[in-house]
């Protein structure tokens, strides 16, 4: 018989592997909170409502007087914004523009507008600067390209990564694919 000092070699291997997972999301930083998320979230859909106005203008413009619109063949997203005419146009050039802001800053620095006033950023699980790659390539256009052209299906996948946010870590599905955490930083950082 073994003694209790002496570790039994039948016993099964004990390892807790969530609360390692826990210790490493909140290491190099506080975790930002969900309603963080959820603020800076919003904000970030402001200037994507604001670049829909034109088109949707166009849309009501043309159903308003009478002008058939085109009709979209609900696989390429183009043929929807050119069905409302120039206003589509517009429309599509402002989200474009929109877009590519916003990709620029959270490859930059890790945070959309939404993020910088709601005082957030993406890093990496150790706390370092996440890449271009980790933080749109990665984190956002998977989510994107399914919303774009998936339809309904992209808006379950959308909720479904939404959902992840509740997990211990706060951690969202995207987040999950791209090795990534949202953290609170210091005001001005």
């Amino acid at each position: 018989m073994t003694s209790p000092s002496e570790p039994n070699p039948y016993a099964p291997p004990a390892a807790d592997i969530g609360e390692q997972s826990i210790a490493i999301a909140s290491a190099a930083g506080d975790l930002a909170s969900r309603w963080q998320r959820l603020g800076a979230a919003l904000l970030d859909f402001l200037p994507t409502v604001a670049a829909l106005v034109p088109f949707f203008i166009g849309v009501m413009t043309k159903a308003l007087s009478g002008q058939a619109l085109a009709a979209a063949d609900g696989v390429n997203p183009l043929t929807t914004f050119l069905a409302a005419g120039r206003l589509g146009v517009v429309s599509l050039v402002l989200l474009v523009a929109v877009l590519v802001t916003q990709w620029t800053l959270l490859g930059l620095r890790g945070q959309t507008l939404g993020k910088i006033v709601a005082g957030i950023r993406v890093v990496r699980l150790d706390g370092s600067r996440a890449s271009f790659f980790r933080t749109v390539v990665a984190r956002n256009w998977p989510f994107f390209i399914c919303g774009l052209f998936l339809g309904n299906a992209g808006s379950v996948v959308g909720t479904v990564d939404t959902l992840f946010v509740f997990r211990r870590d706060k951690r969202c599905l995207h987040d999950l694919m791209a090795g990534t955490k949202v953290v609170r930083v210091a005001p001005n950082a």
